[in-house]
């Protein structure tokens, strides 16, 4: 077999830097929702400085769910890259099919979101006047064309490893 130690430190790495970014995202709605509930709207930085409505809560759940979903997809990936040999068998096909989805779904729910509900930013007091900017983010697709890449990766293993058993197949 082929040596596959630096694929496996990479695995290490990449599974490290998932689980901070996915306790940092935890801990940071966590945080922001007990300020929601303890302060109210007025002293909590955007997005929560506006008046939630039930569907607010219920798309922002939906993106949080997406979001963490999108993480423990990555880190269950590289555990499985890191546990076998070979990264090459249907399970990854699948787990990499299953996280481009996620991440194209994610972008479109995001995009949708911030349109509907633009971000508003309390600017101050200006002479007796509150100022309130409305901060809508453009929408670049960079994580769609990510969640594409990964399929049309996937499709090129699944290619693969159908090639590579129609020559097992062979010997």
């Amino acid at each position: 077999m082929i040596d596959t130690k630096k694929l496996k430190r990479t695995t290490a790495f990449l599974f490290g830097v998932i689980v901070i970014i996915l306790l940092v995202f935890i801990a940071e709605n966590i945080w922001s929702f007990i300020s929601l509930i303890r302060f109210g709207y007025e002293f909590i930085p955007s997005p929560f400085a506006t008046n939630w409505s039930t569907g607010d809560i219920i798309t922002a759940i939906i993106g949080i769910l997406i979001f963490c979903s999108i993480l423990l997809i990555s880190l269950t990936l590289l555990l499985s890259i890191r546990r076998d040999e070979t990264p090459f068998n249907p399970k990854t096909v699948k787990k990499l099919k299953i996280l481009a989805i996620f991440l194209i779904v994610y972008e479109i729910q995001h995009t949708i979101v911030q349109h509907l509900n633009p971000i508003v930013v309390f600017d101050g007091y200006h002479e007796g006047s509150r100022t309130i900017m409305t901060v809508t983010h453009p929408w670049f697709g960079f994580v769609i064309a990510t969640g594409l890449v990964i399929y049309c990766i996937s499709l090129v293993l699944e290619h693969g490893i159908t090639l590579q058993t129609q020559v097992d197949e062979l010997l």
